[in-house]
């Protein structure tokens, strides 16, 4: 009857002495049968965890009926286990009791996944709270469920007061709905994440430019609840950017030849108005030495003070 269980079993006397096992209480103690009959609980575990059972079965005995405890058992590897031990009196005829039953539940990867879930969840809240991005849990309707303070002081409020605030609140009109497309394939599942560039509003009314990720978090059903919404401020990037293509027009459509070269003074830009008055294109050009002493009054040390002057990033 003891085999039909597939958990480790044993029963033993009202005096700790073991009467019979199953194969999987031996395979969890790496001993045969035939070394656990007739051995106490002494015999069998450290003395620590035998005066633990010791005190629960004379508990047990005492108010009759059966309990459970958790305790840590060493197995066959001399490993660690973290169990449930469920006990109950069994009684004769006379319902006098007679021994006890503990079956035997393993909890171990039990526990190593709330452990790692709690590695996780502390890995994260570090993160959370110390990252230099700004970082916002938003439900469904776009309410500000949680912030970090990264976020509440890009945003110039206080974390106090983000709560009562929707996404809507603090997003640029004319950009509000220009991830819409992404964001309903976030939530149907399509996508795992997606990455955007968008104006917000700070609280002071100042707009300014943030590459926004958004990753969903599901519930255990595996249904979307919220988003985790992560916040890099780029105004300086783009008002970079702004300034390079404004350069760029101004090079480009200047009526002066302009002509750019690398520290050999090889060419490795000209401008169209350089295309139109020397016959040349950019193509031809490309990779040639520019040379300003052909056909010219300089002497060769005012040339090589000129490459000097400029190599240094000076102007000449």
């Amino acid at each position: 009857m003891l085999e039909n269980i597939s958990l480790p079993l044993y029963v033993k006397d009202l005096h700790g002495k073991f009467l019979g096992c199953n194969k999987s209480f031996e395979k969890l103690l790496g001993k045969r049968k035939e070394e656990i009959v007739n051995k106490t609980i002494f015999d069998l575990f450290p003395e620590d965890l035998a005066v633990l059972l010791k005190e629960k079965s004379d508990y047990l005995i005492k108010i009759g009926g059966s309990i459970n405890y958790e305790s840590v058992i060493l197995d066959a590897f001399n490993s660690l286990r973290t169990v449930v031990l469920n006990e109950a009196i069994i009684n004769n005829q006379n319902k006098e009791p007679i021994g006890i039953i503990t079956i035997i539940n393993d909890l171990t990867e039990n526990k190593k996944m709330e452990e790692a879930l709690l590695e996780i969840n502390e890995r994260f809240r570090a993160i959370f709270s110390e990252s230099a991005l700004g970082i916002a849990m938003i439900d469904l309707s776009g309410n500000l469920v949680q912030t970090n303070r990264a976020f509440a002081k890009m945003f110039g409020y206080e974390i106090s007061d983000i709560s009562q605030l929707n996404i809507s609140a603090i997003s640029h009109q004319d950009d509000f709905a220009l991830d819409w497309g992404n964001y309903i394939n976030l939530i149907e599942g399509k996508l795992s994440h997606y990455q955007v560039e968008k104006r917000f509003k700070r609280n002071s009314g100042e707009i300014f430019w943030v590459r926004l990720t958004v990753s969903v978090l599901k519930n255990a059903l595996e249904q979307p609840n919220f988003t985790i919404n992560m916040f890099e401020d780029i105004t300086e990037r783009r008002k970079s950017e702004e300034q390079f293509r404004q350069l760029s027009t101004a090079v480009l459509q200047s009526p002066a030849q302009i002509i750019i070269t690398d520290i050999n003074s090889n060419i490795i830009f000209v401008n169209p108005k350089f295309e139109a008055i020397s016959g040349f294109t950019f193509h031809e050009v490309f990779g040639k030495q520019l040379s300003f002493s052909q056909g010219s009054e300089k002497t060769e040390k005012e040339y090589i003070a000129l490459w000097e002057t400029v190599k240094s990033g000076n102007t000449w």
